[in-house]
């Protein structure tokens, strides 16, 4: 998985057994493109996180990958579920419904799905885009009525 080194770490706090799924687990986080290291006992700093997400939502994501490897188990299990890991992570880093984009944005998501295998369905199956014909276009702006 690529990675997005941060000049600022972010920090993430943590109860003591979240730490401890960390520390049991750091090979296999470190797999799925998180770097970090401890900076309190509670606390760990990132210093690298999958280059697909947004640093603003990287808390909430973490501890949700820290709360499936508890669900998971071992680590055998988890790279079992490693995809359906993976899929939770990029649907919560994408945009989401009424967030308003400027052109740039726009423009650099449609060129991403161009490159993306099956960009035409998020991982729970729902659509990411339709086609409207040009009679639908005209049926829904009443033209030639």
């Amino acid at each position: 998985i690529p990675k997005q080194k941060l000049l600022i770490p972010i920090n993430v706090k943590l109860g003591l057994t979240q730490m401890a799924v960390v520390h049991e687990n750091t090979q296999l986080l470190n797999t799925l493109g998180f770097e970090f290291s401890t900076s309190g006992p509670e606390n760990i700093a990132l210093r690298a996180i999958p280059s697909f997400l947004e640093p603003g939502k990287v808390p909430e994501l973490v501890t949700g990958v820290i709360k499936d490897i508890m669900e998971y188990g071992a680590t055998r299990v988890l790279q079992e579920n490693r995809n359906e890991i993976l899929s939770t992570l990029a649907c919560h880093s994408a945009v989401r419904a009424n967030r308003k984009l400027s052109v740039e944005e726009m423009n650099n998501l449609l060129r991403d799905m161009e490159r993306t295998e099956r960009s035409d369905q998020c991982n729970h199956g729902r659509p990411t885009w339709f086609q409207i014909s040009l009679a639908e276009l005209d049926h829904r702006f009443m033209r030639g009525q």
